[in-house]
């Protein structure tokens, strides 16, 4: 495509550099944005609401999609630099492929976004297991469940898969999104627990600090995520962790725990009645008095 628009354009000022030239990039425009058109339409409408997934070579073809966009992204500077230089003067400021460049730019956020959206909802899938299960009686840690296996797996994964095909400042955007949502979306599935004992908060903090390990893991076998990726990964099972560890604290103490190592900006009292609720409490039982919200 971009051979024969160069072609054109060769041909084009070999008699005119004016108006017929500013036509000529208008066409340019169209093709780009016809061009970008065709390769939308092999992106699936996957929304997070959706519970639809993608086979892998679906995943393939999108971080294919991904990289031919920055690959014209990466030459429409110069194309666009290269017309102003040979048309006319008067007709230098109606140049303009930045609006080409968008397109483009919202094409990949659409593609990264559908990755992400299909990455979570097969870890949702595996993470709906833990309802299932009848945590009220569960007796001691032996293992990792078998969800975090799986979702360990899939890391495997995308690191084999994925990383290889996407162009490294993409890779990086993708992971600092899915990464951090692993150990939430682990997090969520906790909360739909009707009831659960103190021994299962120990399983619970095993199973987030395995998944932090092998995210930590990932990204200290890849070139291409930043450290901000491990800052976030932190963050969340930071936050996850500490409430875990309310779970499993007896009746009496819970609120003190509570106050003590809850840290961040989402403590609150309604934060306090999710976790109270996991362990068959009523927030009525409590001194909610006791509860100190404001974060600093």
């Amino acid at each position: 495509m971009f051979v024969e628009i160069k072609k054109a354009i060769s041909r084009c000022t070999s008699f005119s550099n004016t108006k017929t030239f500013l036509d000529l990039h208008t066409s340019i425009k169209n093709v780009l944005r016809y061009y970008s058109k065709l390769l939308k339409r092999t992106v699936p409408a996957l929304s997070q609401n959706q519970t639809q997934t993608l086979e892998e070579v679906d995943e393939v073809n999108l971080v294919y999609i991904i990289n031919t966009c920055e690959y014209c992204n990466g030459i429409l500077p110069a194309l666009d630099e290269h017309i102003k230089n040979e048309i006319e003067e008067s007709y230098k400021d109606k140049v303009d492929l930045e609006t080409s460049q968008e397109v483009f730019r919202v094409l990949i956020n659409a593609c990264i976004q559908c990755l992400i959206n299909s990455f979570e909802v097969k870890i949702k899938e595996q993470y709906s297991e833990i309802s299932k299960m009848n945590w009220e009686k569960f007796k001691s840690v032996e293992d990792n469940l078998k969800c975090i296996k799986n979702v360990k797996n899939m890391l495997k994964s995308i690191s084999k898969v994925i990383e290889p095909a996407m162009n490294s400042t993409y890779y990086s955007y993708f992971m600092n999104k899915l990464g951090p949502s692993i150990p939430k979306l682990f997090m969520e599935a906790i909360y739909k627990i009707k009831k659960c004992n103190g021994e299962a908060s120990q399983q619970f903090q095993l199973d987030i600090l395995e998944l932090k390990s092998c995210l930590i893991d990932v990204a200290k076998s890849s070139d291409k995520i930043s450290k901000t990726f491990i800052n976030l990964v932190n963050k969340t099972v930071a936050q996850s962790e500490t409430r875990l560890k309310v779970i499993g604290m007896p009746k009496e103490q819970i609120c003190e725990m509570y106050n003590h190592i809850v840290t961040d900006t989402n403590k609150s009292i309604d934060d306090f009645d999710k976790l109270v609720k996991i362990r068959g409490f009523n927030k009525a039982e409590f001194d909610l008095s006791q509860i100190i919200v404001e974060v600093q």
